[in-house]
């Protein structure tokens, strides 16, 4: 009868212990959770911009919190050096949701590639880090100075999976003047969606053979389109387009086991041969 009334005051211990528990628990959990959260994301109007021209940058923030949250926003320009040649702090506050418009002007900022950070900081201590890329081209007026031919070749319109694929953008000059050329490299596959993209800069005076290899390591076999998006002497745009296919590297593993099979069965017969030779000369002693 004692162990019957322990057991029972045992599960009653029990169960008192986890609801009680359980109900504190999830207050807990329920406070803990962070009234100010967000989705943050940085967007440049445009990523390349000419010597003297403003940088427009958006700052867009959705709210997936309870509360106005106050948010401190610090923007910097830097170079390839990480030489910083802009700083400057907001501070604004988000409800839902708000994109916050950066209009960074009367920067000296020579011809070259930059950096803008956009670092957050909201909630006290929860930090984020943004960055995009932007180049900086000098202005340049339409010159009869500046025309050439462009011609954009594959070298090996079939790849072997995880290969390179070679090419060459082929520049004649029919001006007298140097001539800054931006080339935008895009990769398409066989449905047409984007899957990768690169951006080049190069200055021809008479002639030019610029060669450029891509790294297919992780492409999918299968059939894949190349455009090239030349832009020249202001606004002379061109574009060319080649098709490449991935072939499927071949497996050596069949191969690896008929030639196991065959030293196996090599090695097989020589052992029948010797033993055979040792009882023929065990028989004539």
């Amino acid at each position: 009868m004692l162990a019957r009334i322990t057991v029972f005051l045992l599960l009653i211990g029990i169960y008192f212990s986890t609801t009680v528990s359980g109900g504190i628990t999830g207050v807990l959990k329920e406070e803990r959770l962070p009234k100010q959260l967000f989705d943050i994301q940085l967007q440049l109007e445009d990523t390349l911009v000419y010597v003297g021209d403003p940088i427009i940058a958006r700052a867009i923030f959705e709210s997936f919190g309870t509360e106005p949250t106050p948010v401190n926003l610090t923007f910097l320009i830097i170079n390839e050096k990480g030489e910083i040649f802009y700083k400057e702090t907001d501070s604004i506050t988000v409800e839902t949701e708000r994109v916050f418009t950066k209009k960074i002007e009367n920067l000296s900022l020579k011809k070259g590639k930059y950096i803008l950070i956009l670092r957050t900081l909201y909630n006290e201590d929860v930090e984020d880090e943004f960055w995009k890329e932007f180049r900086v081209k000098k202005k340049i007026k339409f010159s009869l100075r500046q025309l050439f031919d462009i011609d954009f070749k594959i070298e090996n319109p079939v790849v072997k999976e995880g290969g390179f694929l070679y090419t060459r953008v082929i520049f004649e000059s029919f001006g007298t003047e140097p001539t800054p050329v931006d080339m935008d490299f895009t990769i398409l596959d066989i449905e047409g969606k984007e899957i990768y993209t690169e951006t080049d800069y190069t200055v021809v005076e008479t002639e030019k053979v610029l060669p450029k290899k891509f790294n297919l390591r992780g492409f999918e076999p299968g059939k894949y389109t190349i455009i090239l998006r030349t832009v020249y002497n202001v606004n002379i745009t061109d574009e060319f387009k080649k098709e490449f296919e991935i072939k499927k590297a071949p497996s050596y593993k069949k191969w690896f086991f008929a030639s196991f099979f065959l030293n196996l069965l090599f090695l097989f017969v020589i052992v029948l041969a010797l033993s055979r030779k040792l009882n023929y000369y065990n028989r004539e002693k």
